[in-house]
C-alpha cells in the first residue's frame, strides 16, 4: 500500500512495468499550485532488484510573458530551485522522502550516472538549464516495495506594480463615490 501525504484533488493514478518493477503513481494537487507525486516501486520479478530514479524538467518561467529561457537557478538541502527572473515565478523540485539529489543540468542530461552525481548547495546563475532530482532506492527484494515522494513547488504569481498602485486608487474612488453620491 502506497503512503500519501494529506493533499487536495487526485491529478492522475499511472501505472507500468519497467523489466520486472510494477511503478505507480498518484499525482495530486496541494494547495491549489503545488504538485504532489507519491511514486510506489513493486518487485514483481523473483529476483532482487537495484533501483534508482530520477525526475527532471525545464522550467522556463518566462518564456510565454518575456520570451526568455534563462532562471536563476539554485540547489539547498533536499531541494532544486529555478527562479524566472522577469516574472518572479519560481519552481522547484522538493524531496519529501529524503536522500534526493538534487542537480542542475545545462547538458540536459538524462543518464543517471550524471544525475547521480551530487552538486554543492548554492546560486549556480542565470541559464538555460534543467533542474532533477535523482535517488538510488538500493535493492528492492522479491515481492517487496519501495515508496517515494516529492513535489513541484511552484511560487504565486507575483502581482504587477503597477496593479498594487491601481487597487488602492479604484478603492478609493468607489469610497468618494459613495460618500458623494452614497
Amino acid at each position: 500500500m502506497m503512503s500519501t501525504i494529506s493533499a487536495g484533488p487526485l491529478l492522475a493514478s499511472t501505472a507500468g512495468l519497467v523489466g520486472g518493477l510494477s511503478i505507480t503513481t498518484q499525482t495530486t494537487l496541494v494547495s491549489g499550485k503545488d504538485v504532489l507525486f507519491n511514486v510506489n516501486f513493486f518487485n514483481i520479478s523473483g529476483a532482487p532488484l537495484a533501483v534508482q530514479y530520477a525526475r527532471g524538467l525545464d522550467p522556463d518561467p518566462d518564456y510565454g510573458q518575456y520570451g526568455s529561457f534563462s532562471t536563476v537557478n539554485s540547489i539547498s538541502a533536499g531541494k532544486v530551485t529555478a527562479l524566472g527572473p522577469l516574472s518572479g515565478i519560481s519552481i522547484s523540485i522538493v524531496d519529501l522522502t529524503g536522500g534526493g539529489v538534487p542537480t542542475i543540468q545545462s547538458s540536459w542530461a538524462t543518464d543517471l550516472a550524471t544525475l547521480s552525481i551530487p552538486q554543492a548547495a548554492g546560486n549556480y546563475g542565470n541559464t538555460d538549464s534543467t533542474i532533477n532530482m535523482y535517488w538510488n532506492l538500493g535493492t528492492i527484494a522479491p515481492f517487496q516495495s519501495k515508496e517515494l515522494s516529492f513535489e513541484y513547488a511552484v511560487s504565486a504569481v507575483p502581482l504587477p506594480p503597477s496593479l498594487m498602485l491601481f487597487a488602492p486608487g479604484l478603492f478609493g474612488l468607489v469610497g468618494l463615490r459613495k460618500r458623494f453620491f452614497g
